[in-house]
């Protein structure tokens, strides 16, 4: 054999007494086909972005949240050191938690 023709020989030499068989698959690139793979090209490309900014827009939500729970635990913070002082100052009572400010007055009333 030539080994010009055996560079473009496509079949497929089996044994003799083999039991395969030998089978060619041929894919054709025509206008359809090539419109069906540049279509999920395009769906896949687009799935990418949609989660890409899923992803991002979740990690800036993780982060206001973060945020606002450091927020919210030093409004408490100082809001505790606050009740503190005017507990030490005598300005607040320990039973205004159970009575409020007022609820204090009412407990001054001759019954």
């Amino acid at each position: 054999m030539d080994p010009e023709q055996a560079i473009w020989d496509e079949s497929v030499a089996l044994d003799n007494g083999s039991i395969h068989n030998s089978s060619k698959v041929v894919i054709e690139a025509s206008a359809p086909t090539l419109m069906v793979a540049v279509v999920l090209m395009v769906v896949i490309a687009a799935c990418g972005t949609v989660m890409g900014l899923n992803l991002a827009k979740q990690a800036e939500m993780d982060a206001d949240y973060k945020t606002m729970k450091t927020q919210a635990w030093l409004v408490e913070r100082r809001l505790m050191d606050a009740e503190a002082y005017a507990i030490v100052n005598g300005t607040k009572l320990p039973a205004d938690n159970e009575h409020g400010p007022t609820g204090n007055l009412q407990r001054m009333k001759p019954h």
